[in-house]
C-alpha cells in the first residue's frame, strides 16, 4: 500500500471516528435531557403536595379569595401568599416546559391565564403584583420590563377579555393538576 493510500485511509478512519464521537455525544445529550426531565417530576409532585397541604388548611379562605369576596387584611395577606405559591408552581411548570421540553410552555401560560380570567380574586392578586413591579421600576427610573411569563399572561388575558369568553358556571378551585 502506498503512502498516499495509507494516509487517505487513516484520514478517513479519523473522520469516521470524529463523526462517531459526535453522534455518541448527541445521544448522550438527549439521554441527559430525558433524565433531567424525569428528575423534575419529583419536584413538581412535591410542589403539588405542598400546595394541597397549604390549601387544605385554608380551603374556605382560598375559595372566598378566588371568588373575590371581601377579606380582612389578615385574610388578604394569607390569600396572596397562597396565590403566590400557586403562581410559583405554574412558573416552575412553564420554565420546565420551556427549557427542558417537558410539555408545551404555552399550555402553562394559557392555563394560568384562564385561572386568572375565571377567578376575579386571583386576577386582582396578579394585577396588584404587576402594578407593584411597574411602580417600583418607574420609581427608580428604570424601563418597565415584564418577564416573558408576565407578558405572556397579560397577552392571553387581553385575548380572553377582547373575545369576551364566558366564565364557566362551575369553576375549578384546584386548577394546577
Amino acid at each position: 500500500m502506498s503512502r498516499t493510500r495509507l494516509k487517505d485511509a487513516l484520514e478517513f478512519i479519523g473522520m469516521a471516528a470524529i463523526i462517531g464521537s459526535l453522534i455518541f455525544v448527541g445521544f448522550q445529550i438527549r439521554q441527559d435531557q430525558k433524565i433531567a426531565v424525569a428528575d423534575t417530576y419529583g419536584t413538581v409532585s412535591d410542589s403539588a403536595l405542598q400546595l394541597a397541604a397549604l390549601i387544605n388548611g385554608n380551603a374556605d379562605l382560598w375559595r372566598r379569595g378566588l371568588d373575590g369576596d371581601e377579606l380582612s387584611l389578615v385574610e388578604q395577606i394569607e390569600f396572596e401568599s397562597i396565590a403566590a405559591a400557586v403562581e410559583s408552581w405554574f412558573i416552575m411548570q412553564w420554565y420546565r416546559s420551556r427549557n427542558l421540553g417537558a410539555s408545551n410552555a404555552e399550555t402553562d401560560l394559557r392555563d394560568f391565564s384562564m385561572a386568572l380570567y375565571t377567578h376575579v380574586g386571583l386576577r386582582r392578586y396578579f394585577e396588584a403584583k404587576s402594578n407593584r413591579i411597574i411602580y417600583t421600576d418607574t420609581s427608580f427610573g428604570v424601563a418597565v420590563e415584564l418577564t416573558n411569563w408576565t407578558g405572556g399572561i397579560t397577552e392571553y388575558l387581553d385575548y380572553l377579555t377582547d373575545k369576551a369568553v364566558p366564565v364557566p358556571e362551575n369553576k375549578s378551585y384546584v386548577f394546577w393538576n
